[in-house]
């Protein structure tokens, strides 16, 4: 009886509500359901919709099948996202109905508790929504042998766009012996900062450095807007300068390179061109984001293949359904 009262007093409301108001109340209520899928559009440009699946499996064609149509499905969804207007004023966001655009019941149980868990790890760690899916696979570190978790453990982490802190949070539960974060944006840094003091983290076992990772060293200009999508390809004439360096100027005698994590939107194969010394001296783990551009997608895979590294590779997403494409790289000799 309770629950015709409720129902019946619900559609008595509804009728009586603009078309507005309700389907604003009904995305809410669908939203902590975790029904939605809400996308930021600001400065979005589809890069990867030229990309086609002949390509794909041209320069794939050492991968698994299964991760080459992991990246035919990522480009193909990519297609079906619209554009952002980058005037906007405000965050922009496109919203997809979780039934319509992952089939799959069991990818929808996936993607409903990964937003659980990122809830429960951005609570526990205090770092404000949107929260990212870091604190879920650790930018793919859940996803490799314990021998890798091994090889890494006491050595020291590069953490490469390293936004407000939470690959940093998530890399001190593998034990390095210093996480070395870079952030351009000072927004970010600050933020970064605060984590870390919230968490009472050691400045012992890190250190901010408020540069960029490229291929050469340079200032450039670019509008810090900070956030998760900042990012250095953004320059221009009237702007914050921004420094950028090679992490193979960076490293010095007394390193010890175990893990090279890169989200980088779109300068990962630059950061990669400027570490190439650096990966051949110490051959730590590679976690590089391989999704902002055609460059980073293919550039990155045959710059490493080329090195002839005797690397083993993975490639994975880490969000569903499909997002944070992420190339997984380690010593063959590691595989288990």
């Amino acid at each position: 009886m309770i629950k015709k009262i409720q129902k019946a007093c619900h559609d008595f409301l509804l009728r009586r509500m603009s078309m507005e108001t309700a389907t604003a109340l009904k995305i809410l209520k669908g939203t902590f359901q975790d029904r939605y899928l809400f996308l930021n559009l600001n400065e979005r440009r589809n890069l990867l919709s030229n990309v086609s699946a002949e390509e794909i499996d041209a320069v794939f064609s050492d991968v698994t099948e299964k991760e080459r149509t992991l990246l035919k499905e990522f480009v193909e969804f990519q297609r079906k996202i619209p554009d952002s207007f980058p005037s906007f004023p405000e965050p922009f966001f496109f919203c997809l109905d979780v039934e319509g655009c992952i089939p799959e019941k069991r990818l929808r149980e996936t993607f409903r508790k990964e937003q659980r868990l990122s809830r429960k790890w951005g609570r526990r760690y205090h770092i404000a929504p949107p929260f990212p899916e870091s604190l879920v696979y650790h930018n793919g570190l859940t996803m490799v042998p314990e021998s890798v978790k091994e090889y890494i453990r006491n050595k020291d982490f590069i953490d490469a766009g390293a936004y407000n802190g939470d690959s940093s949070i998530a890399f001190l539960q593998y034990s390095p012996r210093k996480i070395y974060a870079f952030e351009p944006s000072s927004l970010n840094a600050e933020k970064y900062r605060q984590t870390m003091k919230k968490n009472r983290i050691s400045e012992k076992k890190f250190d901010l450095i408020e540069k960029g990772l490229s291929d050469v060293s340079e200032r450039i200009e670019t509008a810090d807007s900070g956030g998760m999508d900042f990012s250095c390809l953004e320059s221009g004439s009237s702007g914050i300068p921004i420094e950028l360096i090679s992490l193979d100027s960076f490293v010095g005698s007394s390193f010890d390179v175990g893990l090279i994590k890169a989200d980088l939107e779109g300068m990962g194969l630059k950061m990669l061109r400027g570490a190439m010394k650096t990966i051949r001296t110490f051959r730590p783990l590679l976690l590089l984001s391989i999704y902002h551009n055609p460059e980073e997608l293919f550039g990155i895979y045959q710059t490493l293949r080329e090195m002839n590294l005797h690397y083993s590779f993975r490639i994975r997403s880490l969000k569903v359904p499909y997002g944070e494409i992420t190339l997984i790289a380690y010593p063959e000799e590691l595989e288990e």
